[in-house]
């Protein structure tokens, strides 16, 4: 389903840049499941729309640590707005592309930006959902995200 992306080979030593983790992370979020395990991106952005369809939950959503944006795109058929942000801007890339190509029905929803979620941009603003799947483990310290990222609710 996704073609290769041409991305910088390795930034600073972040293997986040190489092409070999965007096309790894593209079938991740975009391939079929595997093993028997269903896709993971999708399941967590399935989880979060019952959970904010419960709570009457509307408006924003932010995915922090967004990689190739599977989740980012999935919420966008819920919510009216979604920033996908990652540290990689090769994963920003290919998320960016692939939303082009194949989700113009929610591309105006989503913006997807590269960013630290240790350090969030005030200019972010504030949103009704905040996600960060297979993040906290890869922080360089993740107490300084779990304390400053409610600030953002």
């Amino acid at each position: 389903m996704h073609q290769t992306h041409q991305v910088n080979n390795v930034v600073q030593g972040n293997i986040y840049e190489t092409q070999e983790l965007v096309d790894m992370y593209l079938n991740f979020h975009f391939g079929a499941n595997n093993f028997g395990v269903e896709n993971y991106p999708y399941v967590c952005s399935q989880v979060c729309i019952e959970k904010a369809k419960k709570l009457n939950i509307k408006g924003r959503a932010l995915d922090l640590g967004c990689a190739v944006g599977r989740t980012s795109i999935d919420l966008a058929e819920y919510f009216d707005e979604v920033i996908g942000l990652d540290y990689s801007e090769a994963f920003i890339k290919a998320a960016q592309q692939v939303l082009n190509k194949n989700y113009e029905q929610v591309n105006h929803k989503v913006k997807f930006v590269v960013g630290d979620a240790c350090n969030l941009d005030a200019s972010l603003s504030k949103f009704n959902l905040i996600f960060g799947g297979n993040l906290v483990d890869r922080l360089p310290d993740p107490a300084t995200f779990v304390n400053s990222v409610a600030g953002f609710l």
